[in-house]
């Protein structure tokens, strides 16, 4: 959770979190590609409960692959 990150600095925060977690390294030396579902929901009044921001969280992260 980034609890203090504006919207506008959403894309380069995933640019980076692409660029870093895109390939990994096996303890076997062998590269794996690896891909993330990722949301960013900025707060709204209109979520009451944890079901509601957990299923807009779900909802999100369907539309934001890296």
């Amino acid at each position: 959770m980034l609890t203090h990150t504006p919207a506008e600095h959403m894309p380069a925060v995933l640019t980076k979190l692409k660029k870093q977690l895109d390939t990994y390294q096996l303890e076997n030396g062998k590269y794996v590609s690896l891909t993330f579902h990722v949301c960013y929901l900025p707060y709204r009044n209109d979520i009451k409960t944890a079901d509601q921001f957990l299923e807009e969280l779900e909802n999100e992260m369907m539309m934001n692959e890296l």
